[in-house]
């Protein structure tokens, strides 16, 4: 039997409540930022060894367990996944506090990464099919938001918790509300019928795709193949940064824990606004040509470059101030029209899919290494600048939104001859 339509509040109630649901996941996947100088003193670590931590460890396994994660939300309740998911995941987190040594917290995040990989891939499928393509890209916006309220969240209480209570206190207090958060998924929410958003005949009985029919599908549109590059780029970069961001702040301008935690928390509030308003722009704009799905965040990340200079290479408190919320705002605000677009490209029973293996391609690079390239780059730079060698390490990391920028114009405009699709026509699997 069919799926109902879903109604516009409990439509709206589920986007608020995946969109909480994407801000714990990135509280327990960030709470470690916040907590590397202390971890790294009490277990006697290197930089090199708080990336693996901080980065590696999450997201190679999260690139692992996508996929198949993935797969099965186009097969099953997408609410089943989320739910499950969630609930993993914050037990995982609350885990990470128990550890003692290196390889028990590696092993503790490679779980947390494994598991937090399930729920981004459905959620966003999820939303496809409770909101028409012409305000798509806003509400994935206001999903995509709740990475930038995580933020703000974990530097403003995380750095609170852990300066008051020690940095296991932290992973505690970040694992409890995700377990809450799962029992409304699986209590509350309706399963929307998929491709209900697009048609009047949704394709709620299409086989699922296979995995290798997606990937000949992504691979002959030229668009995406770009556009996976500039993700990867910005992931890098933002990831590679946000690492880092709470120890520059307090190696390169000797502010205390709690002090950098609220400015990097306040400029995470300047990006969830940011990013909610450049998805509603992008709703107005491909209504005059859809490519300014990729247009808009080739425009965004021109500016990463030379504010990633300004925020690291300028030894001024106003140019910290300044740069930090726009800096904060440039990876957030390219991927409300990013992956709007690119769920438009698939068909219906292939968004999960898609969405896993956009993750996969953007996190096993972005998360994996990011963090991981700049430790090993402040660390050989350690014996020439002493603790300003992070300071140098995170502006080399910039110089990677300019090659996304690239890409994303490219992507663009690679092929004028192709049309840029607003939904796959009928194929075959």
């Amino acid at each position: 039997m069919a799926a109902q339509p879903i109604p516009k509040g409990l439509r709206t109630y589920m986007l608020t409540v995946l969109t909480l649901i994407y801000v714990i996941n990135g509280v327990d996947r960030s709470v470690m930022w916040v907590v590397l100088e202390p971890i790294k003193r009490e277990l006697v670590l290197t930089d090199t060894e708080l990336g693996a931590l901080s980065g590696f460890a999450f997201g190679v396994f999260y690139a692992l367990a996508g996929i198949p994660l993935g797969m099965l939300a186009d097969r099953v309740q997408r609410r089943r996944v989320i739910a499950l998911a969630v609930g993993v995941w914050s037990a995982m987190t609350a885990s990470c506090g128990l550890a003692g040594s290196f390889w028990q917290l590696f092993m503790a995040r490679v779980a947390v990464g494994a598991a937090e990989s399930g729920a981004p891939p459905a959620s966003i499928s999820l939303i496809t099919d409770l909101y028409p393509k012409k305000s798509r890209s806003g509400a994935i916006a206001v999903y995509m938001s709740g990475s930038s309220l995580a933020l703000v969240l974990t530097y403003a209480m995380g750095s609170w918790i852990a300066s008051r209570f020690g940095w296991r206190a932290g992973f505690y207090a970040a694992g409890i509300p995700g377990v809450l958060l799962a029992l409304l998924v699986w209590t509350t929410f309706r399963e929307p019928a998929r491709g209900g958003a697009d048609a009047e005949q949704p394709a709620a009985r299409e086989s699922p795709a296979g995995l290798g029919a997606t990937l000949r599908l992504l691979a002959s549109i030229p668009p995406v193949r770009w556009m996976f590059c500039a993700m990867t780029s910005t992931s890098v970069a933002a990831v590679g940064l946000s690492t880092f961001m709470m120890s520059f702040l307090l190696r390169s301008h000797h502010m205390t824990l709690a002090q950098a935690g609220m400015l990097i928390a306040l400029g995470h509030v300047f990006a969830a606004c940011a990013i909610t308003a450049v998805g509603r722009l992008a709703d107005r704009l491909i209504l005059r040509d859809e490519r300014w799905n990729l247009r808009l965040p080739a425009l965004i990340a021109c500016l990463g470059l030379p504010l990633t200079l300004v925020l690291t290479l300028l030894d001024s408190p106003l140019a910290v101030y300044v740069a930090l919320p726009l800096v904060s705002a440039v990876p957030g605000s390219q991927y409300g029209p990013v992956y709007s677009f690119l769920q438009n490209q698939v068909r219906p029973t292939m968004r999960a899919t898609t969405m896993s293996l956009a993750y996969v391609i953007q996190n096993l690079l972005g998360i994996g290494l990011g963090s991981l390239v700049v430790g090993v780059v402040s660390d050989r730079l350690k014996a020439s600048q002493g603790d300003d060698s992070l300071r140098y390490a995170m502006a080399l990391a910039g110089i990677l939104y300019l090659v996304a920028a690239l890409c994303y114009w490219r992507s663009a405009h690679c092929d004028e001859k192709y049309r840029l699709r607003t939904m796959l026509p009928e194929a075959t699997p």
